[in-house]
This record gives structure tokens, C-alpha cells and sequence, in this order.
């Protein structure tokens, strides 16, 4: 009896030293995937967020890690692609990255097509990981001259387009959020819902909270400042069921289940006071009181991990002892499975120690005055556009340094207005709470860091840009599942050859280049009789589909002709230099085989053709020396087929004696098949190719690779493009951009700038980050 206790003694002390460590073991894992892996933040400052034809987009990238937003010093390279609504790619720039940061710019042609565009970015090292947190942003181009020469399938397009726009915003959704994730009987729940349309646009709607006999069974709050968005709290009898109703702008009613609703269970909420936060854990099971384990951290970096042994916990946390942005709460049970989590979003302080003055000069200037004291002589962090516009002008920019950093990116979907929540509001913690509710924050899942396991890598961190595409296969190749080719980059001017192998997906790539400007490269597929290629191309594009995912920064499209319109012939788009269809430009092997087959070095080790043919080829025999594809033809001639070797005629005995490891595949033909061969294939034939003749035969591509982008300097020869303000009241024209503000040793600048007369408001937009991860935006307009 006595020995029975101790061991029981000794397996409760093992548990609970089993779960401790399985707790600190997450911490530890965690820790780890975020040194090894780090994820990484790319913010584009484009001078404006709407441009004309003829305008240049000037951008500053700021390459940050994604966990404490310290510039990313280690990250060479930026690709920045801007694409048209249907997924076209329009143009790309290789930014060369230095200590964090990059700048570049795109030149729009006069005759660009007026319309929304897409500008994405991403360094090599994001591509490892899930691409919806590649940089995105939606720009407008205007071409007032569009509506002269739009062309028949353009107006038809955009008619469709429009059409499909409006469709969109109609078509109304509704989701339910409870705060914890779940729902449970006998606790006061809190719930969260949106109504949304098609675009991701917030709509009004009338909500109730009815049982099942639908009778009101509680109120229920809205922030009229959150279109579509509301919250509720209501405590759940057992044995009922409760539902909302919602009334549309369109007067439709629907009816929307409370499912899941459990007898027991946790439930985890989060309260607001002022400068602190309260997170509370509370459960209702019955019987012995359950362990839990909390877990708080932010963007990853755990800052709280506590242990929980009674039925209602609470604890508090400081505001100014988080970092700026979204906090998530996840409560694990005792065997450590994720039960609930909880978001909430910390701006309890302002980074920004700088200064922005703006007065008006004399002779038609501007005088600007720029101060931070913690930044004396540094020419990285900062970033500045001043631009002017005529007095109707109203500037609205729906996203800033602030709101992509701290908010929408490390949140999946679309944000409504995400700068909206950063300027001064009374209630701006009770609506980005409310944000925080209908959320969900995904860089990366605690049940895999549990498991320990590891993305998989192929991008690495290394110094210059990699060059890299796919060599697609035919169908055939991929049938027979041997589809991996040779590849060799020569760049002539640089003197650099290299060599690498596609992966099982075809895909390569070449790293470390530190070229700027255009240079000649020449790609060779190696080993092509082994494997046919379809396609090659270069930069894959990162957008997959043939149309972008409409949202709710889409504008409508003009439909209207110009009274200059003349009829024009349509445009077709012309496909990409960087995807080549090769299939029909290779050499062709006589005829189909009836039977490929493909042998390995390492597989066919010390073996003979004999061995191969004897167990891999159907419909042969082999008795000696002699082979036999089908049944006896003749009584007097030979019944053996025809052997060849790179085209060369062999002996049975040589043949069936070659070694397997020389040779790369066989082709085997019977009957009609092998009547190419004439007289000589009367009874089959077996075609051997070694691997020496399948590496000699290589298709070669020349190319004009467009390497590390070498920007323009801004000039103010921007000035002749002023005479637009007057023409259109939404022109606002870049007076000064400045992508490396540099300041003096006391953390100044200073300026004066040139107004054109015409200009009667001026606006500038300041951002930065520096190298402590601290995160600057500052706005201020003048009236002229």
C-alpha cells in the first residue's frame, strides 16, 4: 500500500513538472522561431496616394523585422511591382536596401490607362512565408486624356468592371464574434459583430438579440463611428438558444444563429482603464478547478506568462509597459491546446519626439522647420513630401506609417480607413477595441511552434538580389515524374558563370548579385532529352490570378467619351519577355514511344541493361543474349530489334552488358510505333541515351535583366506639371521630395521652397523609423 501511494506521488509530481516545462518549453520554442526566423515589415512613403499621367511615384521603403520593428540591417534587396486591376504587371524596381532603408520610383507614361493599380513589395526572405503579408497598396492614376482614345474593349471592360463594383457593394455579410472565442452557458458573454459588404465596407445595420422563442433578450451597443460594427454582452440560460437579427440597408432582415454555445468552459476578457488593461480568466466547470495557462505577448514577443489554478483570475498590465499596437492574449488548458485568444491594441504613448513648422515666406515661398533632438546628424530615419494644390483640395489619406505598422499589418483582410484610427478621437480605445474584436491576428501558429517545426526556407538572407523563375514541364514530363533540369546563368559584361538545379517544382535560382542598371544574361537548360520543358520564366510574378481581389479601395471607372474621341484600335496587352513557351523550339525525338524510361545513377548502381530491361520493359523477353519485344515474326529472319545508342546501331551483347548507371533514359517501341525507323524497327526497336549526349543538348535564352534600380533625383523640373492644379481640383503636385532628410548635429532642418503661384494649400507628410524601432509620422497643411 505504501509503495502503491509513493509511486503516486512521485507520477503528480512528474505531471505537474511535465506541464511546467511544457510551458517554458513554448516560450523557448517561441523565442527561437523568432531569432531564426524573423518575419519582416515593408512600408512604402509614396510622395501621394493619387497621380496623374506623367507623374513620377516616388517612394522611401523601410525594411523592418516584424517583431520590434527595429530596421532589418541585415536585408540587401527590395522588389517593388506595380500592377494594373487585372493582375498585369506593369513595372518592377530592384531597391537596393542599406541599414533598413531603400528608395526608388516609377515613371507613368502619358498614355498609362486611368484606372486602380496595385503596388506590392517584398524582400527575397518574405516569400518563405505566407504572402498576405506582403506589402500592398492601392493607388489611383488619372489620365484625363483617357476618355479621347479609350478603346471599344476598354469601355466594355470597365463597364464590366463597374457593374461588377456595384454588385460588390450590395451584396451585405454579417459575422458574429464572441470575445472569447467561444461561448458559455451561465457567464456573462461578450459578443462582436460586423456587417459588411462585398468590398470590405462597413454597413449600418439594426441588430436584436433574440431567444428562440424571439423575444429581445438583451440590448445591444453600437459605435456609430464603425459603420457595421457593434458589441454586446448577455449571460446565457442553459437549454436556450439565442440568435440576432439584423435589418440591412435594404430593409432585408436576417436571422443569425448563437452557435456553440458550451455547458463548460473559459472565457477571456479584456478591460480598458485608462492606462491599464485588465485580462480576465474565468471558467464554470463543476468539478475539480482546471489548470490554464496565459500567454500575452505582442507581435509575437512574449511579455506575460502566467499560470492559472482557480476559477476566476485577473491580473492587470500597465500600458506604457507594452509596445505600441496589437497585444494578443491566448489562454491554453492544461494540455496545453489553444482554448481561446483575445486581441487588444496598446497606444499608450507617442514615439514621436519631433517637431514640424511650417510658415508662410516671402515671394511666393514656404519656410519649413523640422526638429528632433534625439536624432543629431542622421540621414536614414526620416522621410519628407511637401505638396500643393488648389484650394478646393481635400486631402485623405487612408493609411500612413502609423496605422500599416502598428495595425493592418499583422492583420489579415482589409482595414476600413486604418488611419482614421490614429488621429484624435474621444473614443479612439473603444473603437480600435471593437476593431480589435472583429480581427484576426495569423503571422504564425503556436501549435507548430509547440511541434518545433520549421518553414520551409528557400529564399536565405544574403547580400545582393537573387535571380530566379520556373521551368514548367510538359504534361508527359510530370506524368512520369521526372521533371528536375541543369540550369546555368551567364553574365558576359561581369564574367560570372553559375550553375544550379530546379527543384522538384521546377523552380531555381541564382543568388548575390550586385549589378546596377540593365545587363545581358544568357539562361541555359541543360539535360533536355531527359525531360521536356513547357515554359521558362524569370521573376514570377507574385500575383497568381488573372484579376486582382476587388476591395473596398477600388474606385469606378470613367465610361464617358471625350469630344475628341476618335475610334482607335484596341490595345492587346503584350505577354511578358519574362515567360517563354520553348516546347516547340526543342529537339524532337522521332515519333512517341510506347514506354520512357527514366534511370538513376544511384538507383541503377552496379546493375546492366539486361537487369533493367529484364524487370522494367513489358511485353520483353530475354533468353541469353537474345531479346524479343513481341512474338515470333519470321521462321528466317531475325525476330531482334533494332538497338541504338545516341543513334548508334549495337550488338545485343553490347547492349544488354552497357551499364544502367550510364545512361539516362530508354525509349521502347513497338509495333506501328517503330515504323519510323523503316525496314529496321520491323520488330521493335529499344533507343538508349546516355547521360553525357542528354547534358550536350541545351536550349539557351538571352535576356535583358533590369538589376538593382538606380533612382532619379528630384528636380524641379517637376514644376512644369503645376499647371494642372488649375485643371483639376484633385492634382496634387509634389513640390519637394526628400526620401533622407538630413539633420544637423542639434537633430534640425531647415528650408525654404519655391511656391508656383497657383498653389494655394500646402500639405507635408513626414515619417521615419528609426534605428530603435520608433515609429514617426507628422502631418500639417498651410493656406496660402
Amino acid at each position: 500500500m505504501k509503495t502503491t501511494f509513493f509511486f503516486i506521488i512521485i507520477a503528480f509530481f512528474f505531471s505537474l513538472n511535465s506541464h511546467a516545462q511544457s510551458i517554458t518549453t513554448l516560450k523557448n520554442n517561441t523565442e527561437r522561431y523568432l531569432e531564426r526566423f524573423p518575419h519582416q515589415k515593408v512600408y512604402l512613403h509614396l510622395d501621394k496616394d493619387e497621380y496623374f499621367s506623367g507623374d513620377i511615384i516616388w517612394f522611401k521603403a523601410y525594411i523592418t523585422n516584424a517583431h520590434n520593428h527595429i530596421p532589418d540591417i541585415l536585408e540587401s534587396t527590395l522588389f517593388t511591382e506595380l500592377y494594373n486591376a487585372q493582375g498585369t504587371l506593369i513595372a518592377r524596381r530592384i531597391v537596393r536596401i542599406d541599414k533598413g532603408y531603400g528608395m526608388g520610383d516609377f515613371s507613368l507614361p502619358d498614355s498609362i490607362i486611368e484606372g486602380n493599380y496595385v503596388l506590392k513589395a517584398y524582400t527575397p526572405w518574405m516569400l518563405n512565408f505566407d504572402d498576405r503579408f506582403i506589402y500592398s497598396k492601392n493607388i489611383f492614376i488619372n489620365n484625363p486624356e483617357s476618355k479621347n482614345f479609350i478603346s471599344r474593349r476598354n469601355f466594355r471592360e470597365n463597364r464590366r468592371f463597374n457593374r461588377g463594383l456595384e454588385n460588390k457593394r450590395t451584396d451585405f455579410e454579417f459575422e458574429i464574434f464572441p470575445e472569447s472565442g467561444n461561448l458559455v452557458y451561465g457567464l456573462t458573454n461578450r459578443i462582436a459583430y460586423h456587417a459588411f459588404n462585398s468590398l470590405g465596407e462597413g454597413i449600418p445595420v439594426n441588430v436584436q438579440l433574440v431567444n428562440s422563442s424571439g423575444v429581445p433578450a438583451g440590448t445591444v451597443g453600437t459605435v456609430a463611428e464603425l459603420r457595421g460594427k457593434g458589441l454586446f454582452e448577455f449571460t446565457p440560460e442553459r437549454n436556450e438558444r439565442y440568435s440576432l437579427v439584423a435589418e440591412f440597408p435594404d430593409g432585408r432582415s436576417r436571422n443569425y444563429p448563437i452557435r456553440n454555445i458550451r455547458n463548460q468552459g473559459y472565457l477571456l476578457r479584456v478591460d480598458d482603464f485608462d492606462d491599464l488593461f485588465r485580462v480576465t480568466v474565468q471558467n464554470n466547470y463543476t468539478s475539480e478547478t482546471q489548470k490554464a495557462y496565459l500567454v500575452l505577448h505582442t507581435r509575437g514577443v512574449i511579455k506575460e506568462l502566467k499560470t492559472i489554478e482557480v476559477d476566476q483570475y485577473s491580473f492587470d498590465v500597465k500600458s506604457d509597459e507594452l509596445p505600441n499596437g496589437i497585444v494578443a492574449v491566448s489562454l491554453f488548458d492544461s494540455d496545453l491546446n489553444l482554448v481561446s485568444e483575445r486581441l487588444f491594441f496598446n497606444l499608450a504613448k507617442s514615439d514621436s519626439d519631433l517637431s514640424l513648422y511650417l510658415t508662410k515666406g516671402q515671394n511666393n515661398t514656404i519656410d519649413v522647420t523640422f526638429e528632433s533632438p534625439q536624432h543629431p546628424i542622421d540621414t536614414t530615419t526620416f522621410s519628407i513630401a511637401i505638396l500643393g494644390s488648389g484650394p478646393e483640395y481635400n486631402l485623405e489619406v487612408s493609411e500612413n506609417i502609423l496605422s500599416h505598422m502598428y495595425l493592418t499589418s499583422d492583420l489579415t483582410g482589409i482595414v476600413e480607413d486604418p488611419a482614421w484610427y490614429f488621429k484624435t478621437n474621444e473614443n479612439n480605445q473603444q473603437v480600435l477595441d471593437l476593431l480589435m474584436l472583429t480581427s484576426v491576428w495569423e503571422r504564425f501558429e503556436f501549435d507548430e511552434i509547440m511541434e518545433d517545426k520549421s518553414p520551409r526556407i528557400v529564399f536565405r538572407r544574403l547580400d545582393g538580389f537573387p535571380v530566379f523563375g520556373n521551368i514548367e514541364p510538359t504534361e508527359s514530363s510530370k506524368e512520369l515524374e521526372r521533371f528536375n533540369f541543369e540550369v546555368t546563368l551567364e553574365l558576359e559584361d561581369e564574367y560570372i558563370t553559375r550553375s544550379t538545379n530546379t527543384n522538384r517544382a521546377g523552380d531555381f535560382r541564382f543568388d548575390s548579385l550586385k549589378i546596377f542598371g540593365d545587363f545581358k544574361a544568357e539562361i541555359a537548360i541543360l539535360g533536355l532529352q531527359g525531360s521536356k520543358p513547357n515554359f521558362i520564366e524569370i521573376f514570377p510574378d507574385v500575383i497568381k490570378d488573372t484579376e486582382l481581389d476587388v476591395n473596398l479601395n477600388y474606385r469606378s471607372l470613367q465610361q464617358d467619351r471625350g469630344s475628341n474621341w476618335t475610334r482607335t484600335p484596341s490595345i492587346q496587352i503584350r505577354p511578358s519577355d519574362r515567360r517563354i513557351e520553348i516546347r516547340d523550339e526543342l529537339p524532337q525525338h522521332p515519333g512517341r514511344p510506347d514506354q520512357v524510361i527514366y534511370l538513376t545513377e544511384q538507383d541503377e548502381l552496379n546493375r546492366t541493361l539486361r537487369d533493367i530491361l529484364r524487370s522494367r520493359v513489358s511485353g520483353l523477353s530475354i533468353d541469353g543474349n537474345s531479346i524479343l519485344i513481341r512474338g515470333p515474326s519470321s521462321l528466317i529472319l531475325s525476330n531482334e530489334p533494332l538497338l541504338l545508342v545516341d543513334g548508334m546501331q549495337y550488338s545485343n551483347f553490347q547492349f544488354l552488358n552497357l551499364r544502367a548507371s550510364d545512361i539516362s533514359h530508354l525509349q521502347i517501341y513497338k509495333g506501328s510505333s517503330a515504323t519510323i525507323f523503316g525496314i529496321r524497327g520491323a520488330n521493335g526497336a529499344i533507343v538508349a541515351h546516355t547521360r553525357r549526349s542528354s547534358l550536350a543538348q541545351r536550349f539557351i535564352l538571352e535576356y535583358v535583366i533590369t538589376g538593382y534600380y538606380v533612382s532619379q533625383n528630384f528636380s524641379e523640373l517637376e514644376g512644369t506639371l503645376t499647371d494642372k492644379i488649375a485643371k483639376y481640383n484633385n492634382y496634387q503636385h509634389t513640390l519637394y521630395w526628400n526620401p533622407y532628410l538630413e539633420l544637423d548635429e542639434f537633430g534640425r532642418h531647415s528650408m525654404s521652397i519655391d511656391v508656383p503661384d497657383n498653389v494655394k494649400l500646402v500639405n507635408i507628410i513626414l515619417e521615419g523609423i528609426d534605428a530603435k524601432g520608433r515609429i514617426f509620422h507628422q502631418h500639417s497643411n498651410l493656406e496660402l
